[in-house]
């Protein structure tokens, strides 16, 4: 796809003569997404998320979280698709040494740079924000332990209850016994996706667990990597607790996201295992580990469980590679060094072969045909949160490489399209009016207790969103801001490097 229009960017036997105009609002929309990260990000402090080290006293998950999703499930998209654009133009400007040379300066040295200043900060932070997290969460319990008159406060079964999270970190089986039996939902999830019984297995309380599952907690319920508690226990070689879990009746065949069952989790490399365990911030050694799995091995077989070999141990170590939060928020960056490398060779390719992709598939409606099923099947593969996993790894994670290259490809296909150039979301304001109800459709598939069979549905809301979107921005900046403006310019060209730092 992105050989056409590569090929006659290559072709340009004077790139430099050509496509001198500056895109003003162009400019201004990738600033926009910027500063959108910034946002997003500042969000989380009130989400309860519980490796976020940054927690607000005042925190709603059903408000900031579904805010935080809705930007989630285009900004990116459309930083990307812009990306593309520009990429395009500045081939046909510079020629294909000119571009690369231009994202060696912009995209590579800031990634490589920013990489050593961000680690140090991130772990100052990481520490910073643990020790006043302490003091948050007991303001946080205080305020919901009892009210004026000494009364437990009413919390919404549905909504993250800070309370029973609390209880299950400090092992206080009696209060999380209390929570549960008149306000708190055994089933809930946090802002990172975990269930209640999944964290508590992470504590080891076999008392918590009996608590949890005798409340009516899901036994099978996973988070929203698709990890059940078999699958946590079985990684962390709690054979008792594993016991528990298969008196509840728990599924021994039900498969995460990465396809793994849940014996599949035994044969977890040791780097691997501890990497997750540091992660996870948990007091233990392999050796503790490796003994627990051999329990949980012997317990499966004896109760006609097969324990798989180690063939899933590769793919468990390369999405490992792929999630471990190594560039942190400088990813984008890196997945954008692998997109340019593609479309380079693919644009050499389509010019030296004059190959082409039909003009009538550039522009709307006709683009439709292709850039939603992609999308959506590439979505289809990231379950971790609404719209794109957020993998940070030194590894891409394909199905999230792949997805971000229909938006690229996208935005380079329509440098010199006369119907993008002039007419770009022309109608924005009814792509939104369509966007809305199409994100809670998405949103409430996503969010359903058997999203798991919904996947598919919840694939093509979340990628017509992400497009309607996109066309909603390109027409508004169009509208708006094509013209250019100090202010404006100013904060496009300081976007980049406050997102970075």
């Amino acid at each position: 796809m992105a050989m056409d229009a590569l090929g006659q960017a290559s072709q340009n036997k004077n790139p430099t003569e050509s496509g001198k105009l500056r895109h003003h609002d162009l400019d201004a929309l990738r600033a926009f997404a910027m500063l959108l990260g910034i946002l997003l990000h500042g969000l989380l402090s009130f989400i309860p998320i519980p490796i976020w080290p940054a927690q607000d006293i005042y925190q709603n998950e059903d408000i900031y979280g579904t805010i935080n999703s809705a930007i989630h499930g285009f900004r990116m998209p459309l930083f990307f698709m812009v990306s593309g654009y520009f990429s395009a133009m500045l081939w046909q400007r510079k020629g294909l040494k000119g571009l690369l040379g231009h994202r060696l300066k912009r995209v590579v040295v800031p990634m490589i740079v920013g990489f050593f200043i961000v680690w140090p900060m991130i772990i100052l932070a990481s520490i910073t924000g643990s020790h006043f997290k302490e003091k948050v969460s007991a303001i946080k319990l205080n305020q919901v332990a009892e009210s004026d008159t000494g009364r437990a406060i009413k919390v919404e079964a549905e909504k993250p209850s800070p309370e029973l999270w609390e209880s299950i970190r400090e092992g206080n089986v009696k209060r999380l016994a209390a929570f549960l039996s008149t306000q708190g939902n055994p089933n809930q999830s946090n802002g990172d996706g975990a269930t209640l019984l999944n964290f508590a297995i992470l504590y080891g309380n076999l008392k918590m667990i009996e608590t949890l599952l005798e409340s009516g907690a899901d036994v099978n319920l996973a988070s929203k990597d698709g990890s059940t508690p078999l699958h946590t226990a079985a990684f962390l070689g709690k054979s008792e607790i594993a016991k528990i879990l298969l008196s509840y009746k728990a599924d021994a065949f039900r498969r995460n996201n990465m396809m793994a069952l849940p014996q599949d989790s035994l044969k977890a490399p040791r780097e691997l295992t501890m990497a997750i365990v540091a992660i996870l911030g948990l007091q233990t050694d392999y050796e503790t580990i490796a003994d627990g799995r051999e329990k949980v091995i012997a317990l499966f077989e004896s109760q006609g469980i097969e324990v798989s070999t180690a063939k899933s141990q590769g793919a468990g170590v390369m999405a490992f590679l792929a999630k471990f939060p190594f560039w942190h928020h400088l990813w984008f960056l890196y997945y954008l060094v692998w997109i340019l490398g593609a479309y380079a060779f693919l644009g050499w390719v389509g010019g030296r072969f004059g190959l082409s992709i039909p003009s009538f598939l550039r522009s709307t409606p006709y683009c439709w045909i292709w850039i939603i099923p992609l999308t959506a099947l590439f979505q289809f593969y990231m379950r971790d949160n609404y719209g794109p996993d957020t993998a940070t790894g030194i590894l891409p994670w394909p199905p999230k490489l792949l997805y971000y290259c229909v938006f690229f490809i996208f935005g380079a296909i329509q440098l010199g399209e006369k119907a993008f150039e002039e007419k770009r979301g022309r109608f924005w304001y009814v792509w939104w009016l369509l966007a809305i109800p199409v994100f809670f459709v998405g949103h409430d598939l996503f969010e359903s207790s058997n999203r798991e069979s919904l996947f598919m549905q919840y694939s093509f809301f979340a990628a017509v969103y992400a497009w309607l979107m996109i066309f909603g921005f390109l027409g508004f900046f169009r509208r708006y801001f094509s013209r250019y403006q100090d202010k404006v310019r100013y904060l496009s060209d300081a976007s980049y490097w406050l997102y970075l730092s």
